[in-house]
């Protein structure tokens, strides 16, 4: 059959289907296009020759939503034993995400609270959301972008607050980050810059006094590059660096900070992702009263999915931050780890296993804080939209120069999501 004898036949086709939906709100299709409307031939791999005069026109989709949407609210009831001291919590757990995927334009949107009642305090100990999004330029160039908002409370018997806080201090952290990607063949580039900035409330004490912790509160300005050789079809070896101003309100601890990483990372299908990297930082002070700060960077994650009924993630990661409002010195310096581990029995049962560790130095102090932390946990599956839900979490967190203090939670909650 002759190229135009098939556009023909297409047309017809595809004109009858539209005559049998009613043909109300219609749209043209090119018979070689992906739906958006776009002849861009980079990224659809199409010639640059017009439909010329044969068109096939698709009716949309009745009652197709723009997103997709998922959404869970969590209900636990928690007993919580710290020291000798006992009492019981009530939590809401709301999340919800939003996402589009496409061939040129993709997004996803995330957002989550933790809010605890108990006998004597309402607080929100965190809100957050974030948004991805990517937009293919053509086949080879994409950019990206990336937006994130925090808002958090610890509690105000949480180690490292002042003796005697009946309210920590509020933190407030947003940031966002724009970059570019481009392919080269095997080789790959990226460039990238983002701007943050955290802000500190005050801790109140018990006897209505305050710290004030403006002087905290910074900003950072940062730019970043990477390059990248795929080395085979699932392996890439990277080497990545990055600059960055810190501008703190105090202006005592203004600086600039430089990293230096190099890795490889891989992808195996469905079942496996890694990736690790090792390097240096620095951050340099703009008061000569403080020396250089230095530090090992490392970053090494993992994500494994043997079988449809198996899960296992786990991570180590090293940084150079602020020494935020409870801190001390010129700089944190923080040595994070976890895993988390979850196995469905049987389409009803999942069982879950996680595991965390952070140690943290203050440059220029003796001061260091510590944590290490287990939990397990169990869902049930009722409906498709209900679950039950049992954690225990064991937690052990020292701050020098105090004793270690131990945390025993117990919760039992329901779930209900999309």
């Amino acid at each position: 059959m002759s190229q135009i004898a098939s556009r023909t036949v297409l047309a017809l086709i595809a004109a009858a289907a539209g005559l049998g939906a009613g043909g109300a709100g219609a749209f043209p299709l090119h018979v070689s296009g992906d739906g958006s409307g776009t002849d861009n031939p980079d990224l659809l791999g199409i010639s640059d020759a017009p439909c010329s005069d044969v068109c096939v026109f698709l009716p949309p989709e009745p009652m197709a939503p723009p997103l997709d949407i998922d959404w869970s609210v969590g209900l636990r009831g928690t007993y919580r034993l710290s020291g000798d001291e006992g009492r019981f919590e009530v939590q809401a757990l709301p999340s919800i995400s939003l996402s589009r995927p496409g061939q040129r334009t993709e997004f996803q949107f995330d957002a989550d609270a933790e809010i605890t009642r108990d006998a004597d305090v309402f607080r929100i100990d965190a809100l957050r959301a974030g948004i991805d999004a990517e937009y293919r330029l053509d086949a080879s160039t994409r950019a990206t972008g990336r937006a994130d908002l925090s808002i958090t409370q610890a509690e105000a018997e949480a180690a490292g607050n002042p003796a005697g806080t009946a309210e920590a201090p509020l933190t407030v952290s947003g940031s966002a980050e724009a970059g570019l990607v481009r392919d080269f063949g095997p080789f790959t580039f990226g460039a990238r810059a983002g701007f943050g900035r955290t802000v500190y409330g005050p801790t109140v004490l018990g006897d209505g006094s305050e710290i004030n912790n403006e002087d905290q509160n910074n900003s950072v300005l940062s730019a970043g590059l990477r390059a990248g050789y795929r080395v085979t079809p699932i392996l890439t070896a990277f080497i990545d660096t990055s600059a960055s101003r810190h501008v703190f309100d105090g202006e005592v601890l203004d600086g600039t900070g430089y990293a230096l990483r190099g890795g490889l990372s891989g992808e195996w299908g469905d079942t496996l992702s890694a990736e690790v990297s090792v390097g240096q930082g620095w951050r340099a002070y703009d008061d000569g009263a403080f020396d250089t700060v230095t530090a090992s960077l490392f970053d090494a994650r993992i994500d494994y999915r043997p079988s449809p009924t198996l899960s296992l993630g786990a991570f180590v990661s090293s940084g150079i931050g602020a020494p935020g409002p409870n801190g001390a010195g010129s700089a944190r310096v923080e040595y994070l780890a976890g895993a988390d581990l979850a196995y469905r029995v049987n389409p009803w049962l999942t069982l879950r296993a996680s595991a965390a560790g952070r140690e943290t130095r203050f440059e220029g102090t003796d001061a260091s804080e510590s944590a290490f932390g287990v939990g397990v946990g169990a869902d049930y599956l009722i409906n498709a939209m209900t679950s039950l839900n049992a954690d225990y979490d064991f937690e052990r967190e020292t701050v020098t120069p105090a004793a270690p203090e131990d945390t025993h939670r117990v919760s039992l909650g329901v779930t209900f999501s999309r």
